[in-house]
């Protein structure tokens, strides 16, 4: 009795055995990991671009499917779409550069009534500003001992160049680098575009083939078709809650504003929409644009700082904690694991990474979850785990016997 019962639990163990052997190691693993990274930031021009296309593709695609009932054809109904989704675009980018170049009109007022300020400081004020300018002075000399640089030349430069002519400096840097940025930017978006084009003409064809050679796996049976759904319509999902809450914050934000006295509230509120496609660093420059806005209209730096704290506080409710919330509703996905995926793809992708970081763990979590369920026809598929040496298998039982009559 005891030996039957070792022998039959022997195959169990060994089967357990080999299938350890089976898995890739750790050190494997993280090789691939560390490669893929590395991929993913030295072609980040082009991952970028393709992951964008593929993510316009599918938002855009029910609205395809609906102008094609219509004109008859994908390519033309395609091509219609990209270019409302283009002007959408463009408009949405002159309404920055608009007020982006309003504000920057606004830089020798706010000069001016930044320097009235620090005139009507008193004793206690000018100490405090004197000595951090000494205080900047000696750290700089510090790191010019450190690095090697002559002090007397930073003397020198202290010298020949005040606070406001190397801010002046710095800001015109930044004008400069965002030109180019722009450009960049344009001559990308013109790539995307046609691929996204030809993704909408095709894509579906696409899919279908991608799932038809997967099936053929018997591992991957049936499971492709199931995952690209999933993910399409998680993308969707996202599409939809990013909107209305950069609608929301559109609308409050004019709201807030327009007591303020800020001419063309309506137009705030549409920069503050389209700057929250980038989650947290187009929330700061709303506030520093908003708060110059106001701090020039009033000459008060309460009314300014009003203005910062009542954005901030409906970035907060709107874009964190109801954007949290219906996303949590719509992709079952927790704030601070979004949040901590949009960091490390800014980290990997920059400016892009904070547009794309919150989609692409939507997407992970997809691929993750639909990687844990295996489907019973892949199990009943998989080959038959290798009898242990010295073991032979089991008789097939064969037909029943007949009695003899």
């Amino acid at each position: 009795m005891t030996q039957d019962t070792t022998n039959d639990e022997r195959p169990a163990r060994e089967r357990g055995w080999r299938a350890t052997l089976r898995r890739p190691a750790t050190a494997q693993w993280t090789v691939a990991l560390v490669a893929l990274l590395a991929a993913m930031w030295a072609g980040r021009t082009f991952a970028v671009t393709v992951v964008v296309s593929v993510t316009l593709a599918v938002l855009l695609w029910p609205v395809v499917r609906r102008v094609e009932r219509v004109l008859r054809w994908r390519a033309l109904a395609a091509m219609t779409v990209v270019a409302i989704a283009a002007a959408a675009a463009l408009g949405l980018s002159f309404v920055v550069a608009t007020q982006v170049s309003t504000a920057a009109q606004r830089t020798p007022d706010v000069l001016r009534l930044a320097a009235r300020d620090v005139a009507t400081l008193g004793s206690a004020g000018a100490a405090t500003v004197q000595r951090t300018r000494h205080a900047l002075r000696e750290l700089d000399r510090s790191v010019a001992r450190v690095t090697g640089t002559p002090a007397g030349a930073g003397d020198a430069v202290d010298k020949k160049r005040s606070l406001v002519a190397e801010a002046v400096e710095v800001l015109t840097r930044w004008l400069a680098s965002g030109a180019r940025f722009a450009a960049g930017l344009l001559l990308q978006a013109g790539v995307i575009a046609m691929l996204t084009f030809f993704l909408l003409c095709s894509g579906e064809r696409l899919a279908a083939r991608l799932s038809a050679w997967c099936d053929d796996r018997p591992r991957a049976r049936g499971r492709v078709a199931p995952l690209l759904a999933d993910l399409a319509q998680q993308m969707r999902h996202y599409g939809w809650v990013t909107l209305a809450t950069n609608a929301a914050i559109a609308v409050t934000v004019a709201l807030v504003l327009w007591p303020f006295g800020v001419a063309q509230p309506g137009w705030w509120g549409a920069l503050a929409g389209a700057l929250h496609f980038v989650p947290y660093a187009g929330l700061a420059v709303l506030m520093l644009l908003a708060g110059a806005e106001v701090y020039v209209l009033h000459a008060s730096w309460a009314a300014a700082a009003t203005a910062v704290g009542a954005i901030a506080a409906i970035g907060f409710v709107i874009g964190t904690g109801m954007a949290a919330w219906l996303q949590g509703r719509a992709s079952r996905v927790d704030s601070a694991v979004v949040f901590t995926g949009t960091v490390f793809f800014s980290v990997l992708w920059g400016a892009w990474g904070l547009v794309l970081g919150p989609l692409l763990v939507v997407a992970l979590r997809v691929l993750v979850r639909h990687a844990r369920q295996l489907p019973l026809a892949a199990a009943d598929a998989a080959p038959a785990p290798a009898l242990p040496r010295g073991t032979r298998a089991p008789p097939e039982p064969g037909p029943a016997p007949v009695a003899a009559s």
